[in-house]
């Protein structure tokens, strides 16, 4: 984050044996000075750059599987109800301690400086509050959910490095011969700016210039052959990865959270300027193929479960709130943040896409051709910023894994190995074979949001207003119904497949 210049992450391995759910510690802020207490303005901005990931590069796709005006009804509704969960979520941490011995709220712990034993508060987190409303079977599987949902990120994150490996490198080449940023002198035609991969009789790929280099002793074949985007690029990024994930802590990574930041807005601005550049280009007729509302609208759903998820690190990000009574407010305030950053992103390039939009990919940058200097830019901060991200996701995953079976987050070496070795060849088998990522986007949001956003908070308020005898028919019906659109929306992702 541009902030966190002068703020930063603080991974405290040592508590992480206390608990064994997603380390959400790596979320908190603290300032430079040593205070624990963080203002509205950083809380909102935590929240909304914790929020903004690969959904962002699949909005324009989703937006028009829903169709124009379907698809923005389905970004405010879920936005809502995403919002309304992660509430009952904030506000279930103190029903939590209305209900918990005050004994039970603290650990001690020694102190390894003053050598005294000290009582602290204890970290309350989405498994305690499980356990203590759903029982067992809500603590694991929410710990189930948790690995899943991780691991899910961790493929999607693999085929995206992948992508970016691939043209980051095609366009070093066309550098290197004189054929890169091609495109960016061409203002004859809007249509020429961008591509469409799809289409069979398109006149521009992402790899015609190698063809047309001028160079002895070049074999584009060749190249082509041994540097393929499914084949040969997942593995070529193994050696790239492999080496950081058997590191014991991944600290080191923390210190680049700044990309995130700088990443989206450059993509924010990336957006809007090309989508300056071409113009409106709004037509209701079949030649462009725009679609007020389309029945593929769960694709928009399902990511958009995965764009607004928040949940498993809210308690993180507000615990060490300046004003907790103003929890509310801020996390409203950084939902209309990220409702009108997907809506301005998936918006602009809809409306100002010139070809069929048919032609609009799951990741955006891919409708633009790889000579394409502002896109070669954009591609290369994501993939730096997903490649410090990636080591500390798999590292999550592991620990958690590890600490429910061996009650250790560092058994031994071999362990760790084939772990990560295990979660590699998932994620390689998913890039060479199926590398879909709007399918695996929206199945992941669909899978993870059922649990985190539709299920666990609705139920945990019904079963706190049931044990302080306020529940009602309505809180009951009102709640039932969320749970119900969750399962609805998982259903959904198999009927569009």
């Amino acid at each position: 984050m541009l902030f966190w210049l002068l703020w930063q992450h603080h991974f405290n391995e040592h508590e992480l044996v206390n608990y064994v759910h997603y380390p959400t510690n790596i979320f908190e802020l603290k300032q430079s000075s040593g205070k624990p207490k963080q203002s509205s303005i950083v809380t909102i901005f935590s929240i909304w750059n914790t929020m903004m990931g690969t959904s962002l590069l699949a909005m324009p796709w989703a937006l028009g599987q829903a169709g124009l005006v379907l698809g923005l009804g389905i970004v405010l509704g879920m936005g809502a109800i995403c919002l309304y969960t992660c509430y009952l979520l904030i506000n279930s941490e103190s029903q939590y301690k209305q209900l918990t011995p005050k004994k039970k709220l603290y650990d001690f712990v020694k102190d390894p400086e003053a050598g005294t034993i000290r009582k602290k508060m204890k970290i309350i987190e989405y498994t305690d509050i499980a356990d203590k409303f759903l029982g067992r079977p809500g603590k694991y599987s929410s710990l189930l959910f948790s690995i899943l949902t991780m691991f899910g990120s961790l493929i999607v994150y693999w085929i995206l490095m992948s992508s970016f490996l691939y043209n980051i490198v095609l366009y070093i080449i066309g550098l290197q011969y004189g054929e890169a940023d091609s495109t960016t002198n061409t203002t004859a035609s809007n249509v020429e700016v961008v591509i469409c991969p799809s289409a069979s009789n398109t006149s521009t790929s992402e790899i015609n210039f190698l063809h047309t280099a001028n160079m002895s002793g070049f074999n584009a074949d060749l190249f082509l052959q041994l540097w393929d985007k499914q084949k040969t690029v997942p593995l070529f990024l193994l050696l790239l990865i492999f080496p950081v994930l058997n590191l014991k802590s991944p600290t080191f990574f923390t210190k680049f959270n700044s990309l995130g930041a700088v990443s989206v807005c450059y993509l924010i601005f990336f957006v809007v300027y090309k989508s300056i550049r071409l113009g409106i280009n709004f037509d209701l007729s079949e030649s462009q193929g725009i679609k007020l509302a389309n029945w593929n609208f769960p694709a928009l759903s399902g990511i958009l479960a995965m764009g607004f998820f928040i949940h498993t690190c809210i308690l993180s990000i507000v615990r060490n709130q300046e004003n907790p009574k103003n929890n509310g407010r801020d996390l409203s305030i950084a939902y209309l943040f990220v409702f009108v950053t997907y809506t301005t992103i998936s918006i602009c390039f809809y409306l100002s896409f010139p070809m069929h939009r048919s032609c609009i990919q799951p990741i955006l940058l891919d409708n633009f051709p790889v000579t394409d200097i502002m896109t070669f830019f954009a591609r290369i901060g994501l993939f730096f910023q997903l490649f410090t991200v990636y080591p500390l996701l798999s590292y999550i995953v592991r620990i958690q894994i590890l600490l429910i079976i061996f009650k250790k987050a560092w058994p031994s070496i071999r362990h760790v190995l084939l772990l990560n070795i295990g979660s590699l060849i998932l994620c390689i088998l998913f890039a060479v074979f199926y590398p879909h990522i709007g399918t695996i986007i929206r199945f992941a949001g669909a899978f993870c949001g059922l649990a985190y956003i539709f299920t666990f908070p609705p139920i945990i308020y019904l079963v706190y207003c049931k044990r302080m005898g306020t529940l009602t028919v309505p809180k009951i019906i009102i709640h039932s119904v969320i749970v119900v659109i969750g399962v609805a929306n998982v259903i959904a992702q198999f009927l569009i497949l």
